[in-house]
This record gives C-alpha cells, structure tokens and sequence, in this order.
C-alpha cells in the first residue's frame, strides 16, 4: 500500500508513528482477510483496508492506547 499520500497529517518524524506504519503493514493480511469475509468482495475489502489504515495514519495524534486506558501497560 502508498501510504505516501496520507502521511502529511501525520505528525512528522515521531518514532510512533513509524511503529504504527509497521504494524499496519505487518497486519495488513490478517486485515485483509477479515475484510474479504466481510466484503464478499477482493476489491471492496482492499479498499475498506486500505481506507482503515489511512485513516488511522490521519488520525494518528488522536489515537488512544488501549492497555492505558485499561490500566495495563506497565510504567
């Protein structure tokens, strides 16, 4: 995926944002797969995916952790 497009929102240069690039395309199979069972459809679920992620990396300042929010993450 170019992600090159919907990377200027992002805050540029953080650390975190390049972990979240990673993990999105290091799950980006498993979400695709989830996506064609829900989709019935290859190109709709490469779109869902794609638009998921891309919105992630838009809102990235405003995403929570969720083991903080649950009191789990050590620190």
């Amino acid at each position: 995926m170019d992600t090159s497009d919907v990377m200027e929102p992002v805050s540029a240069g953080t650390r975190d944002r390049d972990t979240l690039v990673e993990e999105l395309d290091g799950h980006g199979r498993m979400h695709l797969a989830a996506a064609r069972v829900i989709a019935r459809d290859n190109e709709e679920a490469q779109d869902l995916v794609q638009t998921a992620f891309e919105i992630a990396l838009r809102r990235f300042d405003s995403l929570r952790d969720p083991l903080a929010r649950e009191g789990l993450r050590d620190g």
